[in-house]
Parts: C-alpha cells; sequence; structure tokens
C-alpha cells in the first residue's frame, strides 16, 4: 500500500463511533451486516469460531483463549473492541494486528460493496474481520461482542462454542432495565446445538440463559462450579479432567480467577475439536497479555512508577478494581485520575472515586462524556485537568513518581495517558 494513500483511515474516521456519539452510531439489526457478508461469499461461515459475549470479562477472556490456542499451535483469530492506540489492534492472527496493506486490500476488493451497503463503524469493523480470518485461512477466530449479544454486528457467525462471561446492569438504556433483560440479550447468542460456557452469573441472570440453552437444546457448562480460587498472584482450579491445576497469569487481580475458569471451560468443551494439552493451558494463560498485545487491564503503566491503568467502567469492574487497590495500599492513600462517559457517571461509581486521597478528572472528546460539574456533586475536591494540561503531561509532572496512581474510567482514556507519559518520558 502506497504510504501516503490513507483512504482507508479516513473512511473509518468519516464514520461516527459508539464511544463518541452512543447509541446513534450503532445499528441494532442485523440485515445490513448479513447483506454485506453475503456480497463478500459468506466469509464467517468459512472458519470456526468461539463467540464471547458478557458485561465484564469477554475481552481478557477472548485474549486468554487467544493466548491458549496460539501456544496449543492452531492459526488463530481474535477479533475484539475498543481499540486502544490503533483500529489495527481489533484483528489480530496469533498475535498480530491486522497489517495497513491488508485493510487497504480489503477496501480495494470491496470499494462497490461499501458503497451499495453502508454499514456503521463496528460493522464495518466485523466484516473486515471475517474477510481477513478467511484471506489468512485461520483454524479458529475468538470472536467478542461489540454490545449486547443479540443483535450485535458478529452475531451472524454460528460458533462452535459460545461463552457469558458475565452479567450485570451496564448500557441499560440499550439492553433493557433489569439483569434478566440485559441476560436476554447477551444469551441471544446461543445458537440451536452449540455449546455455551458461563462464567459467574447472577441467580436471575443464570435462569434465563438456562432456558435460552434449553430452548436451543445447547449444552451448559458452568466454569464457577469450579470454584476458582486466587492467591499470591495464582488461581487455583480443581477440574474433573485437568485436576488440581494452579495457574499464573500476566494479567493481575483477583478477578482473573474468573476468567481463567471461563478459559479452561471452553477448552476442554472443544478439546474433541481443538485438542489442547496442559503445557499449552497453562502456558498460554500464563503469557497471555505477552503474547496477545492486551493493553490497559490492570496495566502497570511504567516500571518505574507505582502507575496503574485499568478500563473498567461499571460497578461490577471497579469492585475487582478496589480489591487490586487494596492489595497497593488502599485508595485512601493512592491518586484516581478518570475519565467517565455520562451514562457510566452514577452515585455508585462516583462514590467509589470519591475514597481516594485526590481525584483529577479529565473530560473526553464527545457528546457521551460526563460533565465536570456532575464529578463534583460527588467530589467536591476533585479537579479538572481540561483546561490547563489538554494534551500535554496532564497531571503526571505533580504527581509523586512514587505515589499510587490509578487511572481509570473507560478504555477509551488510555491512548490520551499514553501521550502524557510518552510526553513525560522525553523530558
Amino acid at each position: 500500500m502506497d504510504k501516503n494513500d490513507n483512504r482507508v483511515t479516513r473512511y473509518l474516521d468519516s464514520l461516527p463511533r459508539f464511544q463518541t456519539a452512543g447509541a446513534s452510531a450503532a445499528n441494532f439489526s442485523l440485515e445490513a451486516i448479513r447483506e454485506f457478508c453475503a456480497g463478500m461469499g459468506n466469509p464467517e461461515n468459512s472458519f470456526r469460531s468461539v463467540h464471547i459475549a458478557g458485561t465484564n470479562g469477554k475481552g481478557t477472556t477472548a485474549h486468554m483463549l487467544h493466548a491458549v490456542y496460539m501456544k496449543a499451535g492452531y492459526t488463530t483469530g481474535l477479533f475484539t473492541s475498543p481499540h486502544l492506540l490503533r483500529f489495527n489492534e481489533r484483528i489480530r492472527i496469533n498475535g498480530i494486528p491486522i497489517a495497513d496493506e491488508h485493510m487497504q486490500l480489503f477496501f480495494d476488493e470491496h470499494e462497490g460493496l461499501i458503497r451499495r451497503c453502508p454499514l456503521t463503524f463496528f460493522e464495518l469493523s466485523a466484516a473486515m474481520a471475517f474477510w481477513y480470518f478467511r484471506y489468512r485461512k485461520v483454524d479458529v477466530a475468538i470472536i467478542e461482542t461489540g454490545l449486547g449479544g443479540r443483535l450485535d454486528a458478529t452475531n451472524v457467525i454460528t460458533p462452535v462454542c459460545s461463552v457469558i462471561t458475565s452479567i450485570g446492569l451496564d448500557h441499560t438504556d440499550i439492553l433493557g432495565p433489569t439483569i434478566a433483560h440485559v441476560a436476554r440479550e447477551k444469551g441471544g447468542i446461543i445458537k440451536q446445538g452449540v455449546p455455551v460456557v458461563t462464567g459467574d452469573l447472577p441467580v436471575e441472570a443464570m435462569q434465563v440463559i438456562e432456558g435460552l440453552a434449553a430452548q436451543n437444546r445447547s449444552p451448559l457448562i458452568r466454569s464457577a462450579w469450579m470454584k476458582p480460587e486466587y492467591r499470591n498472584e495464582v488461581t487455583r482450579i480443581d477440574h474433573p479432567e485437568f485436576g488440581v491445576m494452579d495457574v499464573p497469569c500476566d494479567i493481575p487481580g483477583a478477578v482473573q480467577r474468573l476468567n481463567i475458569a471461563v478459559t479452561v471451560s471452553v477448552a476442554h468443551t472443544l478439546s474433541p475439536v481443538f485438542p489442547v494439552d496442559r503445557y499449552a493451558l497453562l502456558s498460554g494463560i500464563a503469557g497471555t497479555a505477552a503474547s496477545t498485545g492486551l493493553p490497559g487491564r490492570y496495566e502497570k503503566l511504567h516500571p518505574a512508577m507505582n502507575w496503574y491503568y485499568d478500563g473498567g467502567h461499571n460497578m461490577e469492574a471497579l469492585i475487582h478494581l478496589k480489591r487490586l487497590v487494596d492489595d497497593l495500599g488502599g485508595a485512601e492513600n493512592a491518586t484516581a485520575v478518570i475519565a467517565l462517559n455520562a451514562d457510566k457517571a452514577s452515585d455508585e461509581v462516583l462514590d467509589f472515586y470519591r475514597a481516594f486521597k485526590s481525584v483529577y478528572y479529565y473530560r473526553m472528546e464527545g457528546e457521551r462524556s460526563a460533565d465536570f460539574n456532575r464529578i463534583l456533586q460527588h467530589i467536591p475536591d476533585a479537579v479538572s485537568i481540561n483546561s490547563v494540561f489538554r494534551e500535554t503531561t496532564g497531571p503526571l509532572l505533580h504527581l509523586n513518581r512514587e505515589e499510587l496512581v490509578i487511572f481509570s474510567g473507560s478504555f477509551y482514556f488510555y491512548p490520551v495517558v499514553k501521550r502524557w507519559l510518552a510526553s513525560l518520558e522525553s523530558r
């Protein structure tokens, strides 16, 4: 691809994204993506896939499975969202993001189809992933839903396993006001006769998933039955076939015990189709972040600083973040640097951040961002950093390098923090 030809980037940037425009950037119908895929010859049917939905944990679990199947020797695709620094991160094969020239090739091959059948940003991302995985002849692709499940653009696939990692109240304006409503939407990825693996779900959600699995005659595997325990950065599980295993992982946090249990359950469920030995399972999970390029999950931002980034943006995720913060010294001894969308700035979420010694707030671009006045209602001492710092080093120049600092609130805040850190390191 000619390095001066950035038509792909310009076109993608011209499409509204959920992160800034909200529901108006989404298409809650499968009609357009089905028509587009048919125009490509239905690449989504040319490879086996694992389909993952969930309120929290779906991205991390997707990366764990990607790492495990890579370690087992399979050519493995991965489709996730959002991207944190570059669009290419959304589509990977064996840990390597799609190259610019392959993105250009996709647009060159389907320019007419793109004009005839315009897609949303996320739909086009999914379509490109399906095309690329067929083009590269992957053995298996791990596909993460974007929002919900039933009407998510990825739901045109028929996987060999469906996965629901967790269910909580999130995006209730779109998915419905109760746990049961959310469960029905996420459970919409369950396909006829396809096994479904669940994480630790609330009773009300599990009842809905059990009903959907029964309707579809889908075997239901509950990973929570393994009762995973997290201690000293290792998860211990007792699997009926693998036996007792101590599983390390290079993604910190006790919440990983739940994602690890789901990953082990999926690997076992699919062992007749994709055999995975004990070594590949353990070493794949242990090196997930290193082998798949997983950023923004309890990530230590600098080896010499006690600064961490986590993209958790709802109460379920923040409960797990609190455990990490407690292990590192407690919120009362830490600074929080946060960015929040308006629909995430609930009383509960703001009360969580109020426990920190000090709070800085960065308002991101886009109509979805929470107004600083909303933050001040719950955290009167919070400091806005937009007007003074903008895209410079932000508050980092004023923070003690040895202080515990948690950057949090949204994955979309990640590139801003990385730019701040790069600017700080260059001084």
